[in-house]
């Protein structure tokens, strides 16, 4: 990724804010414009989403706020806004967001709040979906859903009655299906399952059986085995001793044993960033793992994980389907159980908002949004109506029949006239041109107003939707700040050769490698053409153009001079001319990488200009940045309102 790129997308995931626009008692005032505490928290909660409150992290943002604030409003000064380029870019995406805005803010409000309670509460599930047969003989072999319901029944019936839950599933699903089809996947919460399944969940009392939910080609079954105060999430970092799934007994035993020596190595003081360096081997990945909560992993990882005391615990030696893991918590993140704290309910909102439980308020917004605009119907007789609609479909000329021509409004909406024309055609789009029925006329006139209601709705979503209003003017901005960005700073410092040349020359001892070496660095698609090539690559290193040659695009090369970090090595000791690394995975990918070490480099060694170019670069567009900032803090004073200021972290 080029430095602008990098620069463009680390703007846009910290700075994407809220509309400058706002009321009330501001955190902070730059020039004639302000941010209230309502934009503030908005815009600290959908950037940290993870991040604990605290008088750091939200001073940290404050002056981040600030800068970007002062760059999108010269931005606005220089009427950037009105370029051909970003119109075109704003109406694109607010078209792509509007879908998501279309539902009922009072249905939306009830979600969240169901969300939130749900968040206090962890569920232990066990689960049978018992698949309905196929209907013998026909097309598609479409499911028997009342022979798959009575099965269903019995088994509801049987665990009713005192049925051991694992012994009636047994019964029921059988063979092959069996592992697939129950099982007890842990602990849940909400958004762990889909909505409708997490509607039966929460409703079960403990112990308690749901009935029969048909779902796809079969019936759910779900019983209660115990409820518990939501644990929250975790931070955590793993090492993990990969077995293949079809790994014999002599290699489980070899990796478990070097999982307890890893282990033992670990509560003896070894840190747990190099402990991997000491027991490498080709299957060995470590690192931190995203945030998670429960229902992210098997139950096993999971039990073992939440079980952790303190930051800095680590598990034992823990056996899932992966391998061997090691775990240490980095960090314990408890549920917020303040309905009333802001930052978190943001954060709750957005979920919600992105959650496929959205559908179920849109079918409740067409009678919002009827509310909310201004229809006003023009009265026309509906007989002359229908006839000149038939004539019309009829292909016939007919100026008028009665008082109704292709011009007779039939309704007004915001200032706007829709009429019989209007009408006609929308019901040939409709029906690509196909005749309706004259009967249906009325039915068909009552639901093209609803669409033109809802199409006018979506057409002015800022004025009734908050947080529509709000999406649209973060992107706005976010595309300003690229804008001006790129004409202020980075193209400027990119194409100053003399500039940058001079600000190496003056910061030559920031620039420099660090120990490595000379290699070529190898990345495959998949283990298979990792190994091949490593294999051939070993035995013949100066062949390594062939190999690549060979291979097409499942294995590609990139040679230069790599600093250990780049090596992914450890140590120095590693290097020796003409090593060939064991493929590695790339963690969260099937790729491999491997190197082969051409000339080692023991020592830290000055970078040219032109090696050192990407750097140069990034520092001396961060001078000029710095530079234009304080100008722009002259020209646009800025305020902060320390009060205002205290109140976003104290309350927390």
């Amino acid at each position: 990724m080029s430095i602008k790129s990098s620069l463009w997308y680390g703007s846009v995931l910290l700075f994407l804010l809220c509309s400058s626009l706002t009321q009330g008692q501001p955190v902070f005032t730059y020039g004639n414009s302000s941010v209230d505490k309502t934009a503030f928290l908005r815009a600290y909660a959908k950037n940290n989403p993870d991040q604990e409150v605290t008088e750091r992290s939200i001073r940290d943002y404050l002056e981040l706020l600030i800068r970007f604030k002062l760059k999108v409003k010269e931005a606005y000064a220089k009427k950037l806004d009105t370029l051909p380029n970003q119109k075109a870019e704003l109406a694109e995406f607010r078209r792509q967001i509007a879908e998501n805005f279309l539902r009922d803010d009072n249905g939306f409000r009830d979600l969240v709040q169901e969300a939130f309670t749900r968040s206090q509460l962890d569920i232990n599930i066990a689960y049978v979906f018992i698949p309905a047969p196929s209907i013998p003989g026909k097309k598609g072999q479409s499911p028997d859903t009342s022979a798959g319901r009575k099965l269903a029944m019995n088994a509801y019936n049987e665990l009713q009655n005192g049925g051991e839950f694992n012994q009636v599933v047994a019964r029921y699903v059988t063979g092959a299906d069996a592992k697939t089809n129950s099982g007890n996947p842990g602990f849940v919460t909400v958004f762990t399952l889909p909505y409708d399944l997490e509607n039966i969940v929460y409703a079960l009392p403990v112990g308690g059986v749901s009935k029969p939910f048909f779902r796809g080609s079969g019936y759910y079954l779900f019983k209660n085995l115990a409820t518990r105060k939501a644990v929250g999430k975790r931070k955590v970092r793993q090492v993990l001793l990969a077995i293949p799934p079809d790994a014999d007994s002599s290699l489980v035993t070899s990796m478990r044993r070097k999982a307890d020596s890893m282990y033992q190595a670990l509560v003896h003081g070894v840190p747990f960033d190099s402990v991997t360096s000491r027991f490498w081997y080709a299957g060995l990945a470590s690192g931190e793992l995203p945030v998670f909560g429960v229902g992210t992993y098997e139950p096993a990882f999971e039990q073992a994980v939440f079980a952790l005391q303190k930051d800095g615990d680590i598990t034992r030696p823990l056996r899932t389907a992966l391998g061997f893991h090691i775990v240490e918590q980095m960090e314990a993140m408890p549920v917020d159980t303040d309905a009333l704290n802001e930052a978190s309910l943001e954060i709750l909102k957005q979920q919600v908002a992105a959650d496929p439980r959205m559908n179920l308020s849109k079918d409740k917004l067409l009678a919002a949004v009827k509310r909310s605009v201004t229809l006003k119907t023009n009265p026309v007789n509906e007989t002359a109506l229908w006839q000149f609609a038939d004539s019309a479909f009829a292909g016939s000329k007919t100026a008028m029949i009665g008082l109704v021509n292709n011009n007779t409004v039939l309704f007004s909406i915001g200032g706007m006239a829709v009429t019989v024309e209007d009408w006609i055609n929308s019901m040939r789009a409709r029906n690509r041109n196909a005749v309706p029925a004259s009967q249906q006329y009325r039915a068909l006139l009552l639901q093209f107003k609803d669409d033109i209601a809802l199409a006018y709705y979506q057409d002015h979503l800022e004025a009734y939707n908050e947080d529509f209003a709000t999406q649209v003017q973060e992107f706005r901005e976010g595309n300003l700040l690229f804008e001006i960005m790129q004409r202020t700073i980075w193209d400027g410092a990119a194409a100053d050769s003399l500039a940058l040349k001079k600000y190496y020359d003056s910061h030559r001892s920031k620039y420099f490698w660090l120990p490595g070496a000379e290699a070529v660095i190898f990345t495959a698609r998949d283990s298979v053409a990792a190994f091949s090539a490593y294999a051939i690559i070993r035995q013949s290193p100066g062949r390594w153009r062939d190999v690549l040659a060979g291979m097409g695009d499942r294995v590609q090369a990139d040679s230069g001079r790599f600093e250990l970090a780049q090596l992914s090595m450890a140590s120095l000791a590693e290097v020796a001319a003409g090593t060939v690394t064991l493929p590695r995975r790339v963690s969260g990918s099937d790729g491999y990488v491997f190197s082969y070490l051409i000339r080692p480099y023991k020592d830290q060694a000055p970078r040219s200009f032109e090696d050192a170019m990407g750097f140069v670069t990034n520092d001396y567009q961060g001078v000029l940045e710095e530079e234009w900032v304080n100008r722009l803090k002259i020209k646009y004073p800025v305020k902060i309102n320390e009060a205002m200021v205290q109140t976003l972290y104290k309350a927390k």
